[in-house]
């Protein structure tokens, strides 16, 4: 998977510094195709990703109000640290 900083570069090389699709290809180290792909999805969309795609990555198991339910009940003492260092670390991804 090509990140989105990549993307933009690739979007500047080609707009910008008019290159071609092949060299562009060999910068970002990807296929033709995947070039062709991005500026026409930038053509398209006006950004590199496209908005109408599902995102990537599986659901979280835990949200926010499993966790907080979690550490509320108490039952789990022993594990309360643990989701604790979870949530925390979910929170600030957010």
């Amino acid at each position: 998977m090509i990140s989105e900083k990549l993307r933009n570069h690739i979007i500047v090389w080609h707009f910008e510094q008019q290159k071609g699709a092949k060299e562009i290809a060999m910068l970002a180290n990807c296929s033709e195709k995947t070039v062709y792909n991005i500026i026409a999805l930038y053509h398209e969309h006006g950004q590199v990703n496209n908005p109408h795609a599902c995102p990537h990555g599986c659901p979280r198991i835990l949200d926010t109000g499993v966790l907080n339910y979690i550490i509320s009940s108490g039952r789990q003492s022993h594990l309360i640290p643990i989701f604790r260092k979870t949530l925390n670390w979910m929170s600030a991804r957010w």
